[in-house]
């Protein structure tokens, strides 16, 4: 099993701002999915890959915070969610690899 640490940043954020800040590291996302298929990028040692992860992570760090956000205005909400979220995707048809867990320290 593999740990991945995302940590909830200690900061009252907004929502609107926030969703400008996943707005951009979106785009960073996108930039680097875009430099994997660019020819004159040769990959050396997963670095693309590298930095692409990393971009990626930064849209779950915006997200989560979008989450503390949604979470803080309507306690509970979160949670509710959540618990639908699976029926929801098995609605749309898909089947699922496997699940990650998300707890909370």
């Amino acid at each position: 099993m593999r740990r991945i640490l995302i940590p909830v940043i200690d900061k009252e954020f907004e929502l609107v701002p926030q969703f400008e800040k996943l707005e951009e590291e979106v785009k960073e996302v996108w930039e680097g999915i875009m430099s994997l298929y660019d020819g004159a990028n040769i990959e050396e040692d997963g670095k693309l890959h590298e930095e692409l992860a990393s971009e990626v992570l930064d849209v779950i760090q915006v997200c989560v915070g979008l989450a503390e956000i949604i979470e803080r205005q309507c306690k509970g909400s979160l949670e509710k969610a959540a618990e639908k979220h699976p029926a929801k995707l098995i609605n749309y048809g898909f089947k699922f690899k496997k699940i990650l867990r998300v707890d909370e320290d």
